[in-house]
């Protein structure tokens, strides 16, 4: 909750720091844009500490995934804007123990404030947070089906994600493009105990580490 409240308070700060002006600063032409955005996702969510089976040190691999959401832009001065995205969106991971391999998939409703600053006439910067709320995960094992996971079974990752998100966009008339990153800052695991044979203890916590790639469409 610490983390939430520090991520809104560096968000606010950061707007108000946009909305300042001096008297020889004119406002921006630009209007208030509401668009599409769509695009994929590369996830990794690497365990906090050594993870072994077997004696095999366990590393996690990028799982790709999907999004799809609106975005309300709204400009500010300074060549600042506001920006709010509600998205869904599809991350997760995966590793494997011989001979299988296991992914998992988390399926989120994210929402996205970031403060955007219009470098060159085309090119815009932007820094922000994001809360996810878990919808579904599944989970699949080598080459069988993809199975739900819910709480009257097992769940691995935790109901909700956050964390800090820096990325570029480049934007032309009606048409963005849009590269991102996403830095988890809480745990994204519940992290479940797992003993290996030498009877020791591992906490399977993670993080989230997703890079997103897309483009956009304003429709107002």
């Amino acid at each position: 909750m610490k983390n939430v409240l520090l991520a809104w308070a560096l968000l606010s700060a950061l707007t108000s720091f946009a909305q300042s002006n001096d008297n020889t600063t004119q406002a921006t032409p630009e209007k208030f844009s509401l668009g599409l955005i769509g695009g994929g996702t590369i996830t990794d969510m690497p365990f906090t500490q050594p993870f072994y089976v077997d004696g095999e040190n366990i590393n996690t691999n990028n799982e790709f995934g999907f999004y799809l959401g609106i975005a309300a832009r709204q400009p500010l001065r300074n060549r600042f804007s506001a920006i709010l995205e509600a998205q869904y969106a599809v991350k997760g991971f995966r590793f494997a123990t011989s001979p299988l391999e296991n992914r998992f998939h988390f399926h989120y409703l994210d929402f996205i404030p970031q403060v955007e600053y219009r470098a060159f006439q085309e090119l815009h910067v932007s820094l922000g947070g994001y809360w996810g709320r878990k919808l579904e995960e599944r989970f699949k094992e080598g080459d069988g089906d993809w199975n739900i996971l819910d709480e009257n079974t097992f769940e691995y990752a935790e109901d909700n994600d956050f964390g800090a998100v820096a990325g570029i966009s480049w934007r032309h008339n009606r048409v963005s493009a849009l590269l991102r990153y996403q830095h988890g800052i809480n745990l994204t695991s519940k992290g479940i105990e797992y003993t290996n044979a030498n009877g020791e203890t591992i906490n399977m916590s993670q993080r989230n580490r997703t890079l997103t790639l897309g483009i956009g469409f304003t429709i107002l």
